[in-house]
Order: C-alpha cells, then sequence, then structure tokens
C-alpha cells in the first residue's frame, strides 16, 4: 500500500528482491548459451510474476525490473561477442 491519500496497491520490495534472485540464476547459467535459450528459459518467471501481482496500481516496479533484465540480457550479449569487429562503434 501506499502512503498516499488514495491508498494504491504496489509490489513488496521483498518480493522484487526474490523475484531477481531467482532471475540471476537463469542469466548467470546463460553466459555459454545462445541468447534465445536464455530467453526461453527466462520468460516463465516473469510472466507468471507479472500475472500474480497485475493487481498493483504503481507500474513503476515494473518498468524498472524490465529495464534490469534487458540490461543482463544486453550484458550476455556483450560477453558473447568475441571478436573485436563485432562490437557495436560508438
Amino acid at each position: 500500500m501506499t502512503s498516499e491519500k488514495k491508498t494504491r496497491l504496489k509490489v513488496a520490495p521483498q518480493s522484487v528482491k526474490r523475484l531477481k534472485g531467482k532471475l540471476l540464476e537463469v542469466l548467470r547459467r546463460g553466459r555459454g548459451c545462445s541468447t534465445g535459450k536464455v530467453i526461453d528459459e527466462l520468460t516463465p518467471v516473469p510472466r507468471g510474476w507479472h500475472s500474480y501481482f497485475k493487481l498493483a496500481e504503481v507500474n513503476n516496479t515494473f518498468e524498472e525490473l524490465d529495464e534490469w533484465i534487458r540490461r543482463k540480457l544486453r550484458c550476455i550479449k556483450w560477453c558473447q561477442w568475441k571478436r573485436s569487429y563485432t562490437e557495436p562503434r560508438t
């Protein structure tokens, strides 16, 4: 619950921490796998988590988790590039 005038439901920080722990297990194992396999293994966990917490009215938690997952997947992709000519140029 939020502490505003109008109470709204939000996801507890402990739940987010537990979810990140579960996702990190999959993401750590994904360093040697293809990105498709990692995504296939990863998809059911956030999907089920979102359907459980879909009544939450505060959406910034979901947006932050989405950013966090995308950043971790980019890290995996970056580590898989083994040649200098495959790195993106800025």
